[in-house]
């Protein structure tokens, strides 16, 4: 089945620019990670060489301002990390076929704007979601979050996505959950992309027995994410404006914190194991419930693209950690 995203425009490019020797597409299953282009130019220019006879070709185009372009489904293998039969290895099986390519607009020295920053990590996150091989390691670096330099001689992506500045560490703060003690009255929350979730005793435990400790903050630092509840989850949470900007000013001041926050981890993997099954049986009721109100309100949310982002979204962050 191709996998569209539904908050992204689909704008579909040259149906020949895909594949190598007549396999075009490969599973989900398949996928491993996600290379964070440039354009070196204006949309125009990109997309002019998107339906060219140029052999280059990507999933993912994140304009300046606005919702992102998808140009093929998730499963297909376009040629965005090196030349259609090459025979590379890094460029080819690592690159082009194992990881999905996503071109911001930009050229060198411009850093991402508020909008890209939050239309990008919405597609890490729902490529985390489809992609169990993503999903079965936290966010890093050379992982499952690549330059493109890293697997050709190239500048892309110049400073817009560079280890040498912060970009990476705001994208990988947000991706990552953290549970966070609000200090005004003790309540326990999960923070992530999604915004602020309040976690009951059962869950901050599962939390806990694999290493976490919620770090303090203020209910001022809190108030500054947006909320994180049913109602908004269940519609995709799509509020007005970028809420990449807040999130990222929040997140950017918290980021010296990081490694802390996830702690040193848990050697005791008797105890992590029982306390991932509890989160997995968590979650599954959890989608459950959800999907069954939805049907009852708006229809099937079993598509692609729109999914569960109540307690079973934040429970399987906390179980790609494992």
């Amino acid at each position: 089945m191709a996998t569209w995203l539904d908050f992204c425009t689909r704008r579909p490019g040259p149906s020949w620019k895909q594949g190598y020797f007549g396999i075009s597409s490969r599973p989900l299953t398949m996928i491993e990670g996600e290379v964070k282009h440039i354009t070196l130019g204006p949309m125009s220019a990109a997309l002019g060489v998107l339906d060219s006879t140029r052999q280059v070709s990507w999933p993912f185009t994140i304009p300046k301002v606005g919702k992102p372009l998808q140009h093929y489904p998730l499963e297909s293998v376009c040629w965005h990390a090196g030349l259609m039969g090459d025979a590379d290895l890094d460029t080819e099986l690592v690159g082009n076929i194992s990881l999905v390519g996503e071109e911001h607009e930009g050229v060198d020295g411009d850093t991402p704007t508020d909008s890209q920053f939050h239309w990008t990590t919405e597609i890490s996150r729902e490529t985390r979601r489809l992609c169990p091989l993503v999903a079965a390691n936290p966010p890093e670096l050379a992982v499952n979050l690549w330059e493109h330099n890293w697997l050709v001689a190239t500048s892309c992506p110049n400073r817009l996505w560079s280890h040498s500045s912060n970009n990476w560490d705001d994208l990988i703060a947000v991706l990552e959950d953290i549970v966070a003690l609000v200090n005004a009255n003790g309540a326990i929350y999960a923070l992530g992309a999604m915004g602020k979730r309040h976690i009951g005793p059962t869950e901050y435990a599962g939390w806990v027995a694999m290493g976490f400790t919620a770090k303090k903050v203020s209910k001022a630092d809190l108030d500054k994410l947006p909320d994180w509840d049913d109602k908004v989850a269940a519609t995709r949470f799509k509020p007005t404006g970028h809420p990449g900007a807040a999130l990222k000013t929040w997140i950017s001041s918290y980021n010296t914190h990081r490694h802390s926050i996830k702690g040193s981890g848990n050697n005791n993997h008797v105890q992590v194991r029982a306390a991932a099954a509890k989160l997995r049986a968590d979650a599954t009721k959890a989608d459950t419930a959800l999907r069954s109100d939805l049907s009852d309100h708006e229809g099937d949310s079993g598509q692609h693209g729109s999914g569960s982002y109540t307690d079973a979204k934040a429970v399987k962050a906390v179980k790609d950690k494992l």
